[in-house]
């Protein structure tokens, strides 16, 4: 009894080491996957916003919020009011007001200019957010 006890304990430790490294490897892939599609997200839309070609910016956030696990793309002027947002709904309105659990990302990334992340829970999800500031005319 003693040996199979043994051996339990060690099938249970080497499954929570297994589980704690895929658990570790995931969330780092989730970070690099949203730094990705935020940064590509910057490049692809800063033309468009300068020359305030919104029709062709609001594809661009679509499309980029159509891709697997992104759950919704904004793009927030420095007033803090949505010009962009793939759920329709949102447009023109205060993004604080849409989300005010994000007000102080939000802030901190526009004051700093620094990217800001931070897993909360939106909609009763968790969700990773990713807050990117760019300098463009909006």
């Amino acid at each position: 009894m003693g040996f199979g006890l043994s051996l339990t304990i060690i099938g249970f430790g080497a499954t929570w080491i297994n589980y704690r490294i895929i658990s570790r490897d995931l969330e780092r892939q989730v970070n690099i996957r949203a730094s990705t599609v935020t940064q590509a997200l910057k490049l692809s839309t800063e033309g468009l916003i300068e020359i305030n070609y919104l029709s062709l910016l609001d594809r661009a956030v679509t499309n980029y919020a159509a891709l697997p696990e992104v759950k919704e793309v904004a793009i927030v002027n420095p007033q803090g009011k949505t010009i962009s947002n793939s759920t329709v709904r949102h447009i023109n309105r205060p993004f604080i007001d849409i989300y005010p659990s994000l007000a102080e990302l939000v802030q901190t990334a526009s004051a700093t200019g620094i990217m800001q992340t931070q897993r909360v829970r939106l909609d009763g999800q968790p969700t990773f957010v990713e807050v990117l500031p760019f300098r463009a005319n909006l």
